[in-house]
């Protein structure tokens, strides 16, 4: 297995509560020139809209937690109904529905999305474990600099107003059609 050490000794420290001293298109740009061509697919892969879930690295794993995490929810908010169509290819985890059962009782949206992140931050540091300049260690590194991304994104006000609008309009559209 290859090893990156200059790619994984250059970049920045990052935690899930801070703004990311790099942003991960400067990191993929940088990783673009130092990665094997099958490394550099792999880890376009591994952060695109729709990845595959397929090989056996950390993020592979990672990606089929996480979708067997969105699945338990779109299973719980579907309650039985025709929604759970909507779940993607995926084996069900104990450990992903126990979490998307928390998830689900949340009061908040934005705390239930800080939890979920947070667990997803977590999960992701467990798989690192022993990988310091290795592919796992860069597509770890990768994941939870968009996660950090992602997190410095969140507004709660703005967010708020945003779900409010969306709910009111829901609420709306229903008692139009008479459910």
């Amino acid at each position: 297995m290859k090893n990156y050490y200059y790619l994984m000794a250059s970049v920045p420290s990052i935690d899930l509560k801070s703004p990311p001293g790099i942003s991960s298109d400067l990191f993929i740009g940088n990783a673009s020139e130092q990665l094997s061509p099958d490394d550099y697919l792999r880890l376009k892969n591994l952060l695109a809209e729709e990845p595959e879930c397929k090989g056996a690295g950390a993020g592979e794993e990672y990606l089929r937690w996480d979708r067997a995490v969105r699945n338990a929810l779109v299973r719980l908010r579907a309650e039985g109904g025709e929604a759970v169509r909507d779940c993607r290819d995926g084996e069900p985890m104990p450990a992903a529905a126990a979490l998307a059962s928390v998830l689900y009782k949340t009061d908040s949206p934005l705390k239930a999305e800080q939890q979920w992140d947070a667990e997803r931050w977590n999960y992701l540091e467990n798989l690192k474990t022993g990988h310091y300049f290795d592919f796992d260690a860069v597509a770890v590194y990768a994941l939870q600099l968009r996660l950090a991304e992602r997190n410095a994104r969140f507004r709660e006000e703005e967010g708020e107003a945003q779900y409010t609008a969306l709910y009111k309009t829901v609420i709306g559209n229903e008692s139009e059609i008479g459910v």
